[in-house]
């Protein structure tokens, strides 16, 4: 993939992906007649992402330039010579997200596929993933608005049941009902929290964007 987003050397990069499965009942010692479908899959997979949702060209130090404002005879004009202003400070190590996405399943299918159940377990970790500057936290001497930079890992497992079930009748007609079942939460590994912040008061540990508030019971905090 390639993305305008990156600077050079993190501009292109490759995610590959690959898969396996197995039908287990299509092998000759299969023989359940009530079962008509058995088969086990996995997945392997990188993705990456570049949708860092911040102004173009973060790679870059951006600059504004004018000319200086005077007051002479009490009218005002500007100078004519040219004044340079650092605007914002470029992170030239801006990269691409990536996740590293896992997928164990199983299908099975019963009484000639009338009734059909799939299960789904996948893990995501997700490595740089992106950090505003006004999200870090720097320190004020640092004199600017802190740079973004790709420093933040999360975590997720999650769990997925599917169930349909079709019958066709001797008319032709064709009914069917299906639902789904699903679960999934992410964990923030890391955020670049102070060290010395209190753990109530951290991101890391937390699903992302969790509401918390806190309780105090004598001094004691939650």
């Amino acid at each position: 993939n390639g993305s305008e987003q990156f600077g050079p050397g993190y501009r292109f990069d490759f995610f590959p992906s690959v898969g396996i499965g197995w039908n287990l009942s299509s092998e000759k010692f299969f023989h359940i007649d009530w079962m008509n479908k058995l088969k086990f899959r996995y997945s392997l997979g990188y993705v990456g992402d570049d949708r860092v949702n911040a102004p173009r060209w973060l790679y870059t130090t951006r600059y504004s330039y004018g000319g200086a404002s005077r007051l002479v005879d009490n009218i005002s004009s500007t100078s004519p010579y040219l004044w340079y202003k650092e605007l914002a400070v470029g992170n030239p190590d801006i990269h691409w997200e990536v996740a590293r996405k896992r997928d164990i399943g199983v299908e099975t299918g019963f009484f000639e596929n009338k009734l059909k159940i799939s299960f789904d377990y996948f893990i995501e970790n997700r490595t740089d993933v992106f950090v505003t500057g006004t999200d870090r936290f720097i320190p004020n001497y640092f004199g600017a608005t802190p740079v973004s930079a790709n420093i933040g890992k999360v975590n997720v497992k999650g769990w997925e049941l599917e169930a349909e079930f079709i019958k066709t009748t001797q008319k032709g007609f064709t009914f069917w009902l299906s639902h789904t079942w699903a679960f999934a939460r992410d964990k923030i590994i890391y955020a670049g929290d102070p060290e010395l912040r209190p753990d109530y008061q951290k991101k890391e540990g937390y699903p992302i964007n969790q509401r918390r508030v806190t309780l105090q019971q004598g001094n004691q905090l939650f």
